[in-house]
């Protein structure tokens, strides 16, 4: 008889311990950047998204809970621990009435509380997976307490992105890699009012991150790892209560790459 296979719980314990080895080390690693004051100088460059071409698809590629990837999406990440890649699911999905998508980019939500799982995924259109370093911009307006919003960037697929996580008055920088949540790596205390804009922009450059929000410096980040050189950006909400609806306004969002100077 051979050596029996572990357990699909053992295989996801593994990679929860790994996912807490790996946050002590971009927490000690980003003590030592902080410390030595390591930093690039850089300048804003072209626009990339929106694209400014004349389309008449929209800037966002849209996904809701309907999507594949996110309705399947606790038996993928089992898949990719287990080494399987999954199936893509790439294909945009129409927008609906609750969902409202200006030529600019701007966007307006308004969901019903209708599904303890309720998602809106927005990816760039024109975003490219050479992207590499860039500033992403966006103004934002939450009209109801819904749990999380996310802002995504250096995105390669739903299961491999940063991201600056805004949820229950903090927000925080997350890795998603191989489908593994490493969460928390950074807090930051952001108590988000109902109803008021918010100027969020985030700074990519190198293996740098930087979220400010009203021009204020919020979060400063760093993978040793560089897990993602490159990628585009994306915009997720989402509620799992049940009750709450997705109640959200988003305008300008722009991308501009930035070189060193």
């Amino acid at each position: 008889m051979g050596t029996p296979r572990p357990s699909m719980t053992d295989r996801l314990t593994r990679f929860a311990v790994g996912a807490r080895r790996r946050r002590f080390y971009y927490q000690t690693a980003n003590r030592i950047r902080r410390a030595l004051r390591l930093d690039r100088r850089w300048r804003e460059g072209r626009t990339v998204f929106p694209s400014g071409e004349a389309t008449a698809s929209s800037p966002w590629v849209y996904h809701d809970e309907r999507w594949p990837t996110i309705q399947n999406r606790r038996d993928y990440r089992a898949l990719l621990a287990t080494g399987v890649q999954p199936p893509e699911h790439e294909t945009p999905q129409a927008l609906g009435h609750e969902v409202r998508i200006a030529p600019d980019g701007g966007v307006s939500v308004r969901t019903a509380a209708a599904s303890p799982d309720r998602w809106v995924w927005l990816s760039a259109e024109s975003g490219s997976p050479e992207w590499r370093d860039y500033v992403y911009r966006l103004r934002v307006r939450r009209l109801s307490r819904f749990r999380e919003l996310q802002i995504g960037f250096r995105c390669r697929d739903f299961y491999n992105r940063y991201r600056y996580r805004f949820e229950a008055d903090y927000v925080f920088f997350d890795i998603v890699v191989g489908g593994v949540f490493i969460n928390a790596l950074s807090v930051a205390p952001l108590p988000m009012e109902v109803g008021r804009w918010y100027d969020i922009s985030v700074v990519v450059v190198g293996d740098r991150f930087r979220c400010y929000v009203d021009d204020r410096l919020l979060m400063d980040d760093f993978d040793p790892f560089g897990h993602f050189p490159t990628g585009s950006v994306a915009l997720i909400m989402w509620e799992d209560d049940g009750l709450t609806g997705i109640e959200a306004d988003v305008e300008q969002p722009r991308v501009k790459i930035i070189a060193a100077s």
